[in-house]
């Protein structure tokens, strides 16, 4: 019997260290899309400052 429970304590930590990755990777991801967005923004607000100067 030990054994049976040994085996569902041990599933049971791998379901939470799962949630737990998945959790950190959802977490990165929309880290990452928002720095992405941020990059965009800033090169276009440069591209159209250097127009400006340039007179284009």
């Amino acid at each position: 019997m030990r054994t049976a429970q040994a085996a569902v304590e041990y599933l049971f930590m791998l379901v939470a260290v799962m949630v737990i990755v998945l959790v950190v990777i959802r977490y990165l991801r929309e880290s990452l899309g928002t720095a992405s967005r941020q990059m965009d923004e800033v090169s276009d607000e440069i591209l159209r400052n250097f127009a400006n100067l340039t007179g284009g």
